[in-house]
């Protein structure tokens, strides 16, 4: 057996664990003398529950030699696992799943992992993003994320955890260790966000609109009381409650625009283009969410002319637009004709005067602006007279006059 052992291990332990040929107190007298030789010649006869003792390099090697399963991966110490998992060993996440199911020192391994990396891994991901967490585990991230805000403001922790409060919430003794802790408070104004919008995106899906006749007066009061409804509870919104989310003054956030385009019906994305300042073209990921639908950009293109024809038909009237409409009005094709129409009656309120430079007739809408007495705002007037477009007098020629 000696012989065999040195020449061929594997064979000799193999032989051993055959239980036609040895019993119980041979095959344990066997592996307590192999056990005693190098880790070339005793890695053979290691047990699974002693494998966490040995050096992580010695782990991985049991690992690359020995033996590459689920039951190996369950056996190893928290340090070889996740460096498993960084070196890509772990092909399956399913294995990695289950140990983290079983394990918290694997969980707190894995935590650590990203907190020192500030990278989230696609096995934190999968774990974090699905399901919910137990009560030791919710406190482990809660604790590492607290830690985490101190060095690093907007840590990778903070983001998981405030996403995981988003779609699960957390206990009320967590969050209020977080309130009392010493974390950052830009940290405790994220969590307060995470955990108000979890709860409005409940109270959403609650009073939708479907559901019960009497939820859309409960959704018009709550829309009333509350100031600012959440991006994660915008995108939550049924079409009638977008049309009250409207009616009592809301807007929505540029990523719930671009959700809603992605996610909803061709009237729903008509009722966006209708509403929202600048048509809800507000973002290049917006941008991006159009071009991936070709049925979309057509109903975009609808409103913009029906809300030039509606525009034309209440100036003729001498009706003043509100300042949504006129935000809108220079993101139509035909602006420049729009704004100059509107000039004639009215002037732009002073955040806009830098629109009027869009345009490709900026400079006769600069000249007429101006030509009515109205005041320029300072950095359009000297784009203005820089381009040549206004032309200061001679000092000598009507002091403090400007020609146009």
């Amino acid at each position: 057996m000696f012989l065999l052992h040195w020449c061929r291990p594997q064979t000799a332990a193999k032989l051993v664990h055959c239980d036609v040929l040895f019993g119980d107190r041979i095959r344990a007298f066997y592996t307590r003398l192999a056990l005693k030789w190098p880790f070339k010649w005793a890695k053979w006869w290691i047990k699974l529950d002693d494998l966490k003792n040995y050096s992580v390099d010695e782990q991985l090697i049991y690992l690359k030699d020995v033996r590459n399963d689920y039951d190996v991966f369950s056996a190893m110490s928290p340090e070889a696992w996740i460096l498993c998992m960084k070196n890509g060993h772990i092909s399956r996440l399913s294995y990695a799943m289950s140990n983290l199911d079983l394990r918290d020192d694997l969980f707190i391994a894995l935590v650590d992992f990203t907190l020192a990396e500030q990278k989230e891994s696609s096995l934190m991901k999968e774990y974090t993003h699905f399901g919910t967490l137990t009560q030791q585990k919710a406190t482990i991230l809660v604790d590492k994320a607290i830690a985490e805000s101190k060095d690093y403001p907007e840590g990778c922790l903070a983001r998981i955890l405030c996403e995981y409060i988003d779609r699960c919430n957390l206990r009320k003794d967590l969050l209020n260790k977080i309130a009392d802790s010493e974390a950052t408070p830009e940290f405790k104004e994220r969590v307060a966000d995470a955990h108000q919008t979890h709860l409005q995106k409940c109270i959403v899906r609650d009073l939708a609109c479907w559901k019960d006749e009497k939820n859309p007066a409960k959704w018009r009061k709550f829309c009333k009381l509350n100031s600012k409804i959440y991006a994660g509870a915008q995108m939550e919104m049924d079409e009638e409650q977008y049309k009250i989310f409207h009616e009592t003054g809301h807007l929505l956030d540029k990523a719930a625009i671009a959700y809603l385009l992605c996610n909803t019906t061709p009237p729903y994305c008509r009722l966006i283009f209708r509403y929202e300042p600048k048509f809800g073209i507000q973002s290049e990921n917006i941008k991006f969410c159009l071009k991936r639908f070709v049925n979309i950009p057509p109903i975009l293109q609808e409103e913009i002319e029906d809300f030039e024809k509606r525009l034309k038909k209440q100036m003729k009237k001498g009706i003043k637009p509100d300042s949504v409409d006129i935000e809108k009005m220079f993101d139509c094709p035909s602006a420049g004709d729009l704004a100059l129409e509107y000039i004639t009656k009215w002037p732009l309120p002073q955040e806009l005067h830098k629109r009027m430079l869009e345009p490709e007739n900026a400079e006769e809408l600069i000249c007429k602006y101006f030509a009515q007495g109205y005041t320029l705002d300072d950095e359009v007037m000297l784009k203005a007279i820089s381009a040549g477009w206004i032309k200061l007098p001679p000092s000598n020629h009507s002091a403090g006059k400007i020609i146009c």
